[in-house]
């Protein structure tokens, strides 16, 4: 057993969370010294003490990586990951509200600045971590069994063994996961800065009139300012994990291969890699290793072919955008009428054709859930139905890892077809399929029949389909948005809102003080309650379920979003459609299914980083970002040959 070294004192971190945290790092590396951490682990002596002791946050890879290499009983690993993962983004977002308060807050010009700054960052380390990824297949392939015998290779110039070079994968995947997570943030950072610049020129009086003399210039409120902290730790604990990725890629190459650009003292740019030398020697299709499967094509997306797409090979077709749009005249006035492109308006002046008790506002007390302590399944309770997958039927869609094409999957050919160029997310629905524009976030539909896109609408927060709509919120939140069908029509059904959820049952939206939950009726622009805040909601066939507030009960109504009863446990995210009701247990990860009984779930695998519910068919996207399709039986699934960044059906 190895020596832990000195004794360490009280934690010294900023906030209770940082603390436990730290308890926790402790624990797990009791058996290490700071300087076998700093060997094995990167960072150096200094740093390992300071993240033991609570001084310094440790960054969210390498606390990942330490808990998987030091915890050897799987299940005591995936609760010790969960639970620093949480503590983790606790003790960043404590740090941030500290640092927040005792520093002036930023102007909004200043914020908007930042924020796209840190989007462009991001938008860098997703990058350099796909190009991370592509050396070490690279690396893999030079020691594939086909390659030239061991024998004939300088033992300076041999790559690092498989076994490795898998587990440097993982490293790599779990970076790229947390990368697009802390882009994600970054894009709303924008939307609100942008929205909160918007909101302090309306209130100049006269229009476009100076600030009075003396009057100070409008900052940014506090959660954006807290947020923008937060970005910048996270984005600098990234950088460092990432260039210490790099820098062990680089150690397993011939000393003569010299990954360019690394600068290690520098975070503030990411590396230019050269096209690997196995690359230049050897045809562009690759076949990665059997043994290291799905994970060595992680970062390499299929070209188009006449018959579907060849995976193994760096895509090279279709790297275009979305066509640009073309202008389109605004068309009527008032809350009704219909507004090209996809539109921020502001508000309407008030008019008795309104209702009394429309979305803006979400007025009132909510309804209670019943009390858990009565009968579990009350009269009227929906049952919604979890059918089996039952035939070969079928169809997905995906947006491709690299975000240069979208594809489409049917049971009917079990193969993939490159059927759009770039983009960033996919949504689909007897509506149609549509897709985001990855530049500037324009929604575009696909056409059938001519295999072609066209605009119909401008960037939003968030879309959501229903049945044969498309709804969405304005890029500000200042407003949901049902699209008419035509062009780039859209016509305003409610105003601001945090989040939409569709389904069969309908449309259901958060209201953005307290996140009660309000349905749309259908008509005009009138919502009505539907139930308390929760953790996540998702909307099936007839019914809607959400998950408690603090993450430990999960709950069901009607169509109509009224008599609640408790049907399940702890949950960290749900998901809905013709197929059954679906949970993630928040304690160990796994996908649960509903049985239609309360306390009746039945796990049918490990949950990803995504999951879409179809009529009759599951598709995830898991930790290793590759697709694959449950069965129907058990916890069996069918791996589709491809990694994707996006995915829905429609089916």
């Amino acid at each position: 057993m190895a020596r832990a070294g000195r004794p360490q004192g009280e934690p010294k971190g900023r906030s209770q969370a940082a603390n436990e945290l730290a308890a926790l790092l402790r624990q797990v590396t009791a058996d290490l010294t700071v300087r076998e951490l700093a060997q094995r682990f990167g960072g150096g002596k200094t740093a390992w003490s300071e993240y033991r002791s609570g001084a310094r946050i440790i960054p969210l890879g390498r606390l990942g990586l330490v808990v998987k290499e030091c915890v050897r009983d799987p299940r005591n690993r995936q609760r010790l990951l969960t639970r620093a993962r949480a503590l983790h983004a606790q003790a960043l977002t404590a740090h941030a509200q500290a640092e927040a308060e005792a520093t002036p807050a930023p102007g909004l010009e200043e914020a908007l600045r930042r924020a796209q700054e840190d989007l462009a960052t991001s938008g860098r380390l997703v990058e350099g971590l796909l190009d991370l990824m592509a050396v070490l297949q690279d690396q893999a392939k030079v020691s594939a069994p086909d390659t030239a015998p061991e024998a004939t290779v300088p033992p300076e110039a041999r790559p690092a063994p498989p076994e490795r070079l898998r587990g440097r994968l993982d490293e790599t995947l779990d970076q790229l996961v947390t990368a697009r997570a802390v882009e994600e943030s970054a894009r709303r950072a924008v939307a609100d800065a942008r929205a909160q610049r918007e909101v302090a020129a309306r209130r100049r009086l006269p229009a476009l009139a100076p600030p009075p003399a003396g009057a100070p210039p409008p900052t940014a409120d506090g959660p954006l300012s807290t947020e923008l902290i937060r970005l910048r730790h996270s984005l600098q604990q990234q950088r460092e994990d990432a260039h210490w990725l790099w820098a062990r890629a680089r150690t397993a190459r011939a000393p003569h291969e010299v990954i360019e650009g690394v600068v290690l003292e520098r975070l503030d740019t990411f590396p230019a890699v050269p096209e690997p030398p196995a690359r230049r020697r050897t045809a562009p299709a690759r076949t990665p290793l059997a043994a290291l499967g799905a994970l060595l094509a992680l970062a390499v997306i299929a070209a188009a072919t006449l018959a579907g797409v060849l995976i193994g090979q760096r895509h090279t077709v279709l790297t275009a955008e979305l066509p640009a749009p073309q202008p389109v005249p605004r068309t009527g006035s008032g809350p009704g009428a219909s507004a090209a492109p996809f539109p921020s308006p502001p508000s309407p002046p008030p008019s008795p054709s309104l209702p009394a008790a429309p979305l803006p506002s979400f007025p009132g007390p909510l309804p209670k859930p019943a009390d858990p302590g009565t009968s579990p399944t009350p009269p009227g309770a929906p049952t919604p139905a979890a059918p089996t997958p039952r035939s070969p039927s079928g169809t997905a869609y995906a947006v491709s890892l690299d975000r240069r094409s979208i594809l489409r999957w049917t049971a009917r050919d079990g193969s993939w077809k490159v059927i759009g160029p770039a983009a960033e997310k996919v949504y689909a629905s007897p509506a149609g399929l549509f897709a985001t524009n990855t530049g500037d976030g324009r929604i575009f539909k696909y056409d059938e029949s001519s295999s072609s896109w066209s605009q119909i609408g401008f960037p939003g927060d968030q879309f959501a389909t229903a049945g044969d709509a498309l709804y969405g919120i304005t890029e500000h939140r200042d407003a949901v948005m049902r699209w008419s069908g035509q062009g780039t029509d859209w016509v305003r059904i409610g105003t601001a809102a945090a989040r939409l959820y569709a389904g069969g049952a309908g449309l259901f939206a958060t209201s953005p003080d307290a996140g009660a939950l309000f349905r749309y009726t259908g008509s005009g622009d009138a919502w009505v309650d539907a139930g308390g805040p929760g953790a996540d909601f998702a909307v099936g066939p007839d019914y809607v379920a959400r998950i408690s507030p603090d993450g430990k009960e999960t709950w069901q109504a009607n169509a109509k979003g009224s008599n609640w009863h408790r049907i399940g446990g702890p949950a960290r995210n749900l998901y809905a459609g013709g197929a059954g009701l679906f949970a993630v247990d928040s304690a160990t990860g796994r996908i649960l299914r509903y049985d239609n009984l309360p306390d009746a779930w039945t796990p049918i695998g490990t949950a990803g980083v995504g999951l879409t519910v179809g009529a009759d068919s599951v598709y995830r996207i898991g930790d290793d970002l590759t697709v694959s399709r449950w069965t129907g039986r058990g916890t069996e699934w069918t791996t589709l040959g491809i990694s994707a960044s996006s995915l829905a059906t429609a089916d």
